[in-house]
């Protein structure tokens, strides 16, 4: 497993779960908040288990233009951080 760091609204769950360092999802803030932090910490991947502030409903609108949607099923969602320019 290759993944680095990760995103998450549960980010200890993901981590206890997974073992996969994780970084908790600042779900008050706009999307480009959100990805610069995931960018300074190296998370790839952001990752939703519930509605949680803004979210997953931000990266619906604003945040498509900075996060592609990778996997969806039973209420979990993983998006992938778009490369900066």
């Amino acid at each position: 497993n290759d993944v680095g760091v990760v995103m998450a609204d549960q980010a200890h769950t993901v981590h206890y779960a997974t073992n996969i360092p994780a970084i908790s999802l600042p779900a008050s803030d706009p999307p480009e908040v959100v990805a610069a932090a995931a960018k300074r910490y190296g998370a790839e991947y952001l990752i939703i288990t519930e509605s949680f502030g803004r979210y997953p409903e931000a990266l619906r609108e604003a945040g498509s233009e900075i996060f592609t949607l990778v996997h969806s099923s039973q209420g979990l969602e993983v998006y992938k951080l778009k490369d900066s320019e």
